[in-house]
């Protein structure tokens, strides 16, 4: 596929967002006027959290690497055969499953998206084989983009031997710390505390090792337990005036607040159990035996899903990550429990980063701690950082703050490897009916977009990271907000892992493995389609834990097998 030209490098990821209409044109403000004697390509983006900068300057680099290219040989304009291609970038906000009824029929070729479910898409025949140049080294690099791809993707994505997407951008879900607020007011546990109203320490070498359990990473005092969260979240609640300990998302605190108990849960369980549920076939190693004053006790289960994989409802880790999020709604001092927020269908994710960001130093009400959000948050709410520095400078610029990825805690210390779900399935591809004198030019694209240079040069525009393994310099890092440091540092030391897999009990089921459906429960007879609703309307994490179990043998009875 090499149309021998200068290498670049790249990569692509995953996230979320709702709404808007893809009506298939490209947006002046990102395109100049079009030379009808280059090659035309159209490139639908979605342009949620991580914006469409970083697609305009891979264009300008791509445009300018190619432009004595023919991709479109014999197509002459003005007696001139076409040399050169321009890309045309359309950004819109209509996500994988709202876009994919309209994709033969769009004028957008390449595609760049979330939610794209694949079996849906390769299913309805709406991609093309992408084969060659996922298995092809990347010009000017030693490693193709299969070589880019863990197992499990490579695995999932393969089917009869062809590929048609690309992953793209990483998307996380869990916690940000307000860093600045936690140096200022030494919010790091003393190694072998015991005094709940003085547990933490100003001396660096005094700190514990935080949650990967090795002193001198940038985690040492951060909570390693949940009693440690617990303990902190109390503490500024109650001695730090005009402080909360959380803030989140109002409008839709369900979805964000589940996600925080499915964090919480993989983090618990870990690659290989994770592994058990999503394939029901294994060994169930924590499955809820009972639970006593706060004790739960486990067994192992040996489990397949034509005969008893229902039983994977059961694992630990959904019980800590319930119990987790219920000790945070039980705590109405450690948030914003006013009407009007963290539970208003008017405060969007972007008032509750607003406020997080305006601290009492630019002016706010409040000073808050941690956020529950995404990797994506500090991109997405760029508006407003680019608003702060105008009213007050540089100290306001995400690369002078300092906000961080907060490892989360487990029910007791752990030395297993940090683990995270990038959760939003975000693809690159083209569609099927493009034509095919434009194929060479789309895939081109396509393995540009992925080349190191491309991957990099994603994450230091967005200060979030790509789908695929790569690593970034020391020096490319200081390029990085301190958040984009942590959440990439983050990324190569966590096991990644992604909610599908290559098995027929998914591929066959896939509907039946999405956030919603592993977390809805069934207490006394009602379904719900959250655990938040029942856990704040007084049921316990229990409740709604045994729930998940009544639930997910209703669904494991509907699954084709």
């Amino acid at each position: 596929m090499k149309v021998g030209k200068k290498s670049f490098a790249v990569i692509l990821g995953a996230m979320l967002v709702l709404s808007g209409a893809a009506c298939g044109r490209a947006d002046d403000s990102l395109n100049g006027p079009k030379d009808e004697s280059k090659t035309q390509l159209y490139v639908f983006n979605f342009d949620g959290g991580y914006g469409s900068e970083w697609l305009k300057q891979a264009k300008v680099r791509f445009e300018e690497a190619y432009a004595d290219v023919c991709f479109e040989p014999g197509v002459m304009v003005n007696g001139k055969e076409k040399r050169g291609v321009e890309i045309n970038i359309d950004p819109q906000k209509l996500n994988g499953s709202q876009l994919k009824d309209r994709i033969l029929g769009s004028t957008n070729e390449i595609f760049f998206n979330e939610y794209t479910y694949y079996d849906d898409y390769v299913k309805a025949g709406l991609c093309l084989d992408l084969s060659d140049i996922v298995n092809e080294k990347l010009e000017g690099e030693d490693r193709s983009i299969a070589d880019k791809m863990t197992q499990q993707q490579l695995d999932y994505l393969t089917r009869d031997g062809k590929i048609y997407m690309i992953p793209h951008y990483a998307g996380y879900d869990g916690i940000v710390y307000n860093v600045d607020f936690f140096n200022s007011n030494n919010l790091y546990f003393r190694e072998g505390w015991t005094d709940k109203a003085n547990p933490f320490t100003a001396n660096v070498n005094e700190r514990t090792a935080g949650p990967d359990n090795q002193k001198g990473t940038e985690d040492d005092g951060l909570p390693t337990t949940f009693e440690e969260f617990y303990t902190l979240c109390d503490y500024i609640a109650n001695e730090i005036p005009g402080a909360k300990p959380l803030l989140w998302n109002g409008v839709a605190y369900k979805d964000y607040l589940t996600a925080l108990i499915g964090s919480v849960y993989i983090n618990y369980e870990g690659k290989d159990q994770v592994e058990t549920f999503y394939t029901m076939n294994g060994t169930v190693e924590n499955a809820v035996v009972g639970v006593s004053d706060g004790e739960v006790s486990v067994e192992e289960i040996p489990v397949t899903p034509s005969e008893n994989g229902y039983e994977v409802y059961g694992q630990a880790g959904k019980y800590y990550g319930t119990e987790f999020v219920s000790t945070i709604l039980n705590h109405p001092s450690w948030y914003d429990s006013a009407s009007g927020t963290v539970f208003s269908n008017s405060y969007s994710q972007l008032e509750a980063q607003k406020n997080f960001l305006y601290s009492s130093e630019f002016g706010g009400t409040t000073d808050y701690a941690m956020l529950i959000d995404g990797g994506w948050w500090e991109s997405e709410c760029d508006t407003t950082i680019t608003s702060m520095v105008q009213r007050y400078g540089e100290s306001a610029s995400k690369y002078t703050r300092k906000f961080g990825w907060m490892p989360l805690p487990r029910p007791e210390a752990s030395d297993a490897p940090y683990t995270m779900m990038d959760s939003i399935y975000s693809f690159g591809f083209i569609k099927s009916n493009i034509d095919e004198s434009k194929i060479l030019a789309a895939k081109t694209f396509l393995q540009f977009i992925n080349t190191d240079e491309s991957l990099i040069e994603f994450t230091k525009i967005t200060n979030t990271t790509k789908a695929l393994s790569y690593t970034m310099e020391e020096s490319d890092k200081q390029e990085l907000s301190n958040f984009g440091r942590s959440l990439m540092n983050m990324q190569e030391k966590s096991d990644i892992i992604f909610p599908y897999y290559n098995s027929p009990v998914y591929y066959n089921n896939s509907s039946k493995f999405t956030r919603q459906e592993i977390f809805s429960t069934t207490i006394d007879g009602t379904p719900y389609g959250n655990p938040i609703e029942p856990l704040r309307n007084g049921k316990s994490a229990l409740e709604v834990f045994n729930g998940y179990k009544i639930y997910g043998k209703t669904v494991w009875d509907g699954m084709t097998k």
